[in-house]
């Protein structure tokens, strides 16, 4: 962009200054001009898509670290969040440009960030939680786990044929009917794995 010279006095910020040429047209200024705002919107969108990955990579390593420490404690809770918030904190801190020193500083100071972040959030979530019914609160602090045998996986696909497609009873008899059935059901699939012979 061309400066007059006298920025400090007439030339706004950020304003386009056409060059002191009296041969250059209107068609050519205006050429100029456009020229100026491409470069200007290349500049914002590629800040833009750095931003968007960085909050990206920066939110999927936060909820993988959740999961883990869930998976790890065999409960989900507010320390989860703590030590995701801690990990994400310092990976930001980590990712500053600049030298060895100013990397150090930066990870603990986003490491001290993360870790007030966390703990505010996963009480403040632990807070929300507590107002929901118990069965509620139960299975949120039951974290995800991998079927180890057939039977889990079975009552496993069993309860997600459940969610996708509830079933619709018209009286309590009914309900009672289905309830029955999928309880024999389970016992039959249950009888039918073969025993461990008694030594």
């Amino acid at each position: 962009m061309y400066c007059c010279g006298v920025c400090a006095l007439d030339c706004p910020v950020g304003s386009f200054q056409p060059p002191p040429d009296p041969t250059l047209n209107k068609a050519a200024l205006a050429r100029l001009q456009a020229e100026e705002n491409s470069r200007r919107l290349v500049r914002i969108a590629n800040e833009t898509l750095k931003g968007g990955l960085r909050f990206g990579a920066l939110a999927g390593t936060f909820v993988a670290v959740q999961q883990i420490s869930s998976i790890a404690r065999a409960e989900r809770g507010a320390i989860d969040v703590l030590i995701a918030g801690t990990f994400t904190g310092a990976v930001l801190g980590a990712t500053v440009l600049g030298s060895r020193g100013t990397r150090l500083r930066s990870c603990m100071k986003g490491t001290a960030l993360g870790a007030g972040a966390g703990a505010m959030g996963g009480f403040l979530q632990d807070f929300l939680i507590s107002y929901l019914p118990e069965e509620e609160q139960q299975r949120y602090h039951t974290p995800p786990s991998i079927p180890t045998n057939a039977h889990q996986q079975k009552e496993l696909e069993d309860r997600a044929d459940e969610r996708r497609h509830p079933p619709r009873h018209t009286d309590a008899a009914a309900a009672v009917i289905a309830q029955l059935q999928s309880s024999l059901d389970r016992n039959q699939s249950a009888s039918a794995l073969p025993k461990q012979p008694d030594i």
